[in-house]
């Protein structure tokens, strides 16, 4: 089987990639599309693995396609992506080689962002002194403290969304629990550094956020 990394645009690179192991990479080429692999990896002896040794493979997995990424546009693959044959995979580049130069093209000069964030609010106390039917009462007002510090979180968390709706290609994918939210966002630099100043606007009038922007990333989340 032939290990892949991900799917650029023609012509071959020509940079010189380690692959999982080690050993240099390979790239193959059907019409318009290149495929970057590791043909010296063994697929099936992988899946058997321990588990350290199977992180480590997915972090190589992801330093291939960052480096490939750090000079090339390109659709990056999951971890554990192989083809049986040269043959399987040259016949899939070319059946759905108008609908991945399209993704490619869509996706140049775009990358991933990863904003992160997590507010920090005073949690309600109660008075351990309380008994019988005056904590249950302070319980219940506890709980409905609670209930609107949630509605707020999320009405602020909201707001920011909107201001990502606006900057980014394609709706932001957004993910929110409790005290704590993140979005991945395809954005040009231009369009990442208007959310950065945004962002930073924004936490002054709300403090108990503190949000993280990474640094540019292959487009994980919107290759497909």
């Amino acid at each position: 089987m032939l290990y892949a990394f991900a799917i650029l645009a023609a012509p071959i690179p020509t940079m010189s990639l380690l692959g999982i192991e080690g050993k240099p990479i390979a790239c193959i080429q059907a019409g318009e599309l290149v495929i970057a692999l590791d043909p010296n990896l063994n697929v099936e002896a992988l899946k058997e693995t321990t588990e350290e040794i199977l992180l480590q493979a997915v972090l190589q997995h992801d330093r291939v396609i960052c480096e490939l990424y750090s000079q090339h546009n390109l659709l990056p693959l999951r971890f554990g992506t192989a083809f049986v044959s040269e043959a399987a995979l040259r016949e899939y580049l070319i059946v759905n080689q108008q609908e991945l130069s399209d993704r490619l093209r869509g996706l140049e000069g775009y990358a991933e962002y990863l904003l992160k964030g997590k507010a920090n609010l005073p949690k309600p106390e109660m008075n351990g002194n309380l008994k019988g039917r005056d904590y249950l009462l302070a319980k219940r007002e506890q709980y409905l403290q609670q209930q609107q510090v949630q509605v707020q979180l999320q009405s602020e968390v909201q707001e920011l969304y909107g201001f990502m709706q606006q900057t980014s290609r394609v709706a932001p994918k957004l993910i929110q629990e409790a005290e704590e939210a993140k979005a991945h966002l395809l954005l040009t630099p231009l369009q990442a550094e208007q959310l950065s100043q945004f962002l930073q606007t924004w936490q002054l009038l709300h403090s108990h956020w503190q949000f993280e922007m990474s640094d540019a990333l292959p487009p994980y989340h919107f290759a497909e």
